[in-house]
């Protein structure tokens, strides 16, 4: 498993969630949840509002929201339209789970009729096995700790290589510390932060602050001072193009044949979150397609493709392993998507 890179979310649990008012037993609620995951710590994160439509879309089978709310009994339109009313409806929650929603299905047709993004939790974390920090327990571990904490930084995430680090908005430190030091996670990480600081031109390359060794008990450790950036949200039309751009970089595609690709239903019903319904595919189509009308963003795109291909080039004269998907490449605030972490070390030279 990669080392990634995460953003501190707010946390909540089901017990706070429901407050002892839980779906009934026979609900399929229970086929993802045991009583005693109900106090483990869920994120709350959003779900915009194309990805409600998405979702409820390919739910229910349905081409479009009409013909879900036809589904619909008089009681369940009058709950459906109390949400539509609630001012507060984007800060309500649902719980999803396999890309599917599991309970507060009137919340999110309200949202997706409103147009509106709603709070969700995912079921799936409750399975998700956490990632050791490398080193854990170590004296120097406890010590690069110690010393982050005295400085105000708080972790916020873990990997297999490395620990991530922030006290503000503005950047992090990444320590590189793998657990196994024959993973040559330093030859990885010199590797691209040279291509990255011989093309800072290039927008979708992150922006470094400072790279240096600390030295703790007389063992080296890399660290890295960079911008803070923000993971790419599943299912959405950024985090489709970057898993498709990574297969056609290692196919080896020109742009041209990549940009005829993009706009094709052949394409998209592979995506995991559009294989379930063709009216899904055709809203990523459409979005593909709007963007020559976008140069900006159209420039965006060919720009990164472009990058991803040098990227996996020099990767692989380098005997490095290609890791570039949606956890290696993140996004600023302005939705500039940012390459991270392209290679493994698996192989290297």
């Amino acid at each position: 498993m990669r080392a990634k890179e995460f953003i501190t979310e707010s946390k909540t649990t089901l017990n706070n969630m429901y407050g002892g008012h839980f779906p009934d037993r026979d609900e399929e609620f229970w086929d993802y949840v045991t009583p005693r995951e109900l106090g483990q710590a869920l994120t709350v994160e959003t779900m915009q509002k194309h990805k409600v439509l998405i979702m409820l879309l390919s739910q229910y089978r349905a081409e479009h929201i009409d013909d879900i709310t036809d589904m619909l009994d008089d009681d369940q339109q009058e709950i459906v339209q109390s949400y539509v009313n609630d001012p507060a409806l984007s800060s309500k929650t649902i719980v999803v789970a396999n890309n599917k929603i599991i309970d507060g299905n009137h919340r999110a047709l309200a949202a997706a009729i409103k147009g509106v993004p709603i709070n969700y939790v995912d079921l799936a974390e409750l399975d998700e096995e956490p990632i050791d920090e490398a080193e854990v327990g170590t004296t120097n571990a406890k010590a690069i700790t110690n010393q982050l904490k005295a400085a105000g930084y708080s972790n916020i995430g873990t990997g297999a290589d490395s620990t991530v680090w922030a006290k503000d908005d503005s950047h992090i430190i990444k320590i590189l510390m793998p657990e196994d030091l024959g993973t040559k996670a330093e030859q990885v990480f010199r590797k691209f932060y040279e291509f990255a600081m011989s093309h800072q031109d290039l927008a979708c390359m992150p922006r470094f602050n400072e790279v240096n060794t600390i030295d703790i008990n007389g063992k080296d450790y890399t660290q890295i001072e960079m911008e803070r950036l923000s993971p790419i949200e599943k299912g959405t039309f950024m985090e489709g193009v970057i898993w498709f751009f990574s297969d056609f970089c290692q196919a080896r595609e020109s742009w041209d044949k990549v940009d005829y690709a993009m706009g094709l239903s052949d394409t998209w019903e592979w995506y995991p979150y559009a294989k379930s319904s063709k009216s899904i595919a055709n809203v990523y189509i459409r979005q593909w397609q709007d963007l020559m009308y976008d140069k900006k963003s159209y420039s965006m795109y060919r720009q990164l493709y472009n990058v991803m291909k040098l990227l996996y080039n020099t990767g692989t004269i380098n005997k490095f392993g290609w890791d570039l998907h949606t956890a290696n490449v993140m996004q600023r605030s302005n939705g500039q998507p940012v390459i991270i972490d392209p290679w493994f070390s698996e192989g290297t030279s």
